[in-house]
């Protein structure tokens, strides 16, 4: 991989420098509410399906 080769600090930096480039200020709110949700939707999806396995799992009868 890339990181491997020039080294994790080196890519974040350069990542950050690139986002402050090509991101101006004003967008930034905007970005924050739609990672906020999406990572919120996310999580929520996630915590139904895990909650839907083992329910069907515990209908099974298997255990663990």
């Amino acid at each position: 991989m890339w990181t491997d080769r020039v080294g994790a600090r080196r890519v974040i930096l350069i990542g950050l420098a690139l986002a402050a480039v090509a991101a101006p200020a004003w967008f930034n709110s905007a970005y924050m509410v739609v990672y906020f949700v999406g990572g919120s939707l996310g999580t929520a999806a996630g915590a139904a399906a895990v909650a839907a396995l083992a329910a069907a799992g515990s209908r099974a009868g298997s255990c663990c």
